[in-house]
């Protein structure tokens, strides 16, 4: 019997829940090629793959929302806006499959709520096998076990409804899965609900719970003033700095990018790939010299990173700048100079546009997704920048019969704008020293030179030794991290290179940690002379996340000493020539 292929498409938000990789390895080990893809993306799923939508519906949404203290109006449009989309790709699956026949996989809808209280069963039906002699007992009664507080489940009852849209797209996702669509509480089981809460209620609990209302409460609003006003005071920063924010959001539109998608953590970003280029027009004024800054979600590998040119009015910067900011996002800047009159204006247009060029991108295909994509860009912030060196404005000429006004101290020159640093690794202190490579078998490597630049708060001072290798002592601190780009749906194992170390039992000590994870196994290789290699293996985050990513390596010493008695008070450890971080 051939492999059974099938395509997970969780519901927005939840695509790195528990309940879904749950469901993915259950479907594994029955034996089944799984994949993880979105509504969006779900018209590509191969012919004969049985494709699983799972969903939410509107009351347990509201259910959750309430339960933050939000009100539920504001969940019902995006919600319908999901189930349509979502309901459109399910039919248009089924209809293939009615049409053609043969070997198609079909589809088939699944609550979320059902997954969580009965796993291995829905495992069972997305395979399309028979649940085993109550298959309608067992979906009803997950309906009557449905959690949360009857109250709040009846309101969000009502809530769906009151909106006609919502409850007919309600009712036709629950006839699309199979379900049983009795409401599970009903009005008068939460109002007896609510009566048992009065009945056994303690009047000094009450005045406790009174009392500790009103201070959260003034909390809130106090919080809610605070925020108001960091808000106010930082949009007048920005508008007094002239900063202009391009979002890449839902209301962006553009044929080099591909659809809005979201993180695992909610943040906005959008694929660059349909076209190499991309200019987007602004508003914003000329100027003769800008600082743009593109902030990006995610890179499909390392190398798209430093092949995203930034240019303004087709002119491309030739040195940028790239640094991680503290959420993770990565944030790539240049600064453009534009010609400008002999008086110091810009010449050319009146307003501006944003220039992207990505010089590398990555066929998606062997993988079931058919785009092509680079770099995942959040928004793009512009601002002006110190005047080019040499083109500040002249005053004009006077006449010299005229009288003159008396001279006035010159004003101090502007600074010359400090020129932007060769790219550079995220948290790295120095200028780029890394290469990236594949094997044979497509699997990235990544190499951390200990040389150039390389100044770090661990590590003392570069030295050389007789063949040229450069490297650096640990010992000035006792920890030191590295943010590289790698993908981590495979294990890795990350090796330190040590040319020399202070003794055996600093290299036992030696923790290495990626991704804030411990490794599973380490291993000693000793070389020739006291060159030492420790590798530490580490088994994938997250098999479901094909992408590069930025992830931190960690070295840590517990083990130190110093050489007083040849010489050299330092203190030390392990001393560190190159770090290499290989895909497995």
């Amino acid at each position: 019997m051939s492999q059974q292929h099938v395509v997970v498409v969780p519901p927005q938000g939840v695509d790195s829940s528990r309940d879904i990789k749950d469901l993915v390895e259950r479907l594994r080990d029955r034996g089944a090629d799984v994949a993880v893809s979105t509504v969006q993306h779900a018209s590509a799923s191969p012919y004969e793959a049985r494709v699983v939508f799972v969903y939410r519906t509107l009351e347990s949404v509201l259910l959750e929302a309430m339960g933050r203290g939000v009100q539920p109006s504001g969940s019902i449009g995006p919600w319908v806006t999901a189930a349509t989309a979502l309901l459109a790709e399910l039919r248009a699956r089924q209809a293939i499959g009615k049409s053609e026949g043969g070997e198609h996989g079909g589809a088939l809808l699944v609550d979320m709520a059902e997954l969580e209280l009965h796993p291995s069963a829905t495992a069972d039906r997305a395979l399309g096998r028979q649940v085993a002699g109550e298959e309608d007992a067992w979906r009803q009664r997950g309906r009557r076990v449905m959690r949360g507080d009857p109250v709040l489940r009846a309101l969000a009852r009502v809530c769906v409804a009151a909106a006609p849209k919502a409850r007919k797209l309600s009712a036709e996702l629950a006839e699309a899965a199979g379900q049983d669509t009795t409401p599970a509480v009903d009005a008068d089981s939460a109002f007896l609900y609510y009566t048992g809460i009065l009945q056994r209620r303690d009047p000094g609990v009450e005045d406790l719970a009174a009392t500790a209302l009103a201070e959260i409460t003034a909390e809130r609003d106090r919080a809610r003033a605070e925020t108001a006003s960091l808000k106010s005071a930082l949009a007048a920063r920005q508008n007094a700095a002239g900063v202009t924010s391009i979002s890449l959001g839902e209301t962006f539109t553009h044929p080099a990018f591909h659809g809005f998608e979201r993180t695992a953590s909610g943040r906005p970003f959008r694929w660059m790939g349909l076209q190499n280029e991309a200019v987007i027009p602004t508003h914003i004024p000329a100027m003769a010299a800008l600082k743009v800054t593109v902030v990006l979600e995610v890179v499909i590998d390392g190398k798209a990173l430093g092949a995203l040119d930034i240019g303004v009015n087709g002119r491309f910067a030739t040195r940028t700048q790239t640094a991680m900011l503290p959420n993770g996002q990565i944030a790539k800047t240049a600064i453009v100079e534009m010609p400008t009159a002999a008086d110091g204006t810009p010449e050319g247009d009146d307003t501006l546009s944003i220039w992207l060029r990505q010089n590398h991108s990555v066929d998606l295909s062997a993988t079931g997704d058919p785009r092509c994509v680079g770099c995942g860009i959040s928004y793009i912030t512009v601002e002006p920048a110190a005047p080019p060196r040499g083109k500040a404005a002249e005053a004009p000429p006077t006449d010299a019969g005229a009288p003159q006004p008396a001279s006035e101290p010159a004003p101090k020159p502007e600074p010359e704008p400090e020129a932007p640093a060769p790219y550079r690794v995220p948290g790295l202190a120095g200028p780029l020293d890394i290469t990236r490579s594949r094997d044979d078998e497509g699997r990235e490597i990544v190499t951390l030179f200990v040389r150039g630049a390389f100044d770090e708060t661990a590590f003392h001072p570069l030295e050389t030794m007789e063949d040229g290798t450069s490297f650096a002592w640990m010992g000035r601190a006792q920890e030191q991290a590295f943010t590289i780009v790698i993908p981590i749906d495979r294990p890795v194992a990350v090796e330190a290179h040590l040319p020399m170390v202070l003794d055996d039992a600093a290299v036992d000590a030696l923790e290495i940690e990626f991704d804030q994870h411990s490794p599973d196994e380490t291993s000693v290789a000793r070389l020739e002379g006291s060159a030492v290699v420790k590798t530490a293996i580490f088994p994938a985050a997250d098999a479901t996340r094909p992408l590069a990513e930025a992830v931190e390596v960690v070295l840590r010493t517990p083990h130190t000493g110093d050489r007083s008695d040849e010489g050299d008070p330092r203190i030390l450890s392990v001393a560190l020539s190159k770090l290499v971080v290989r895909q497995l």
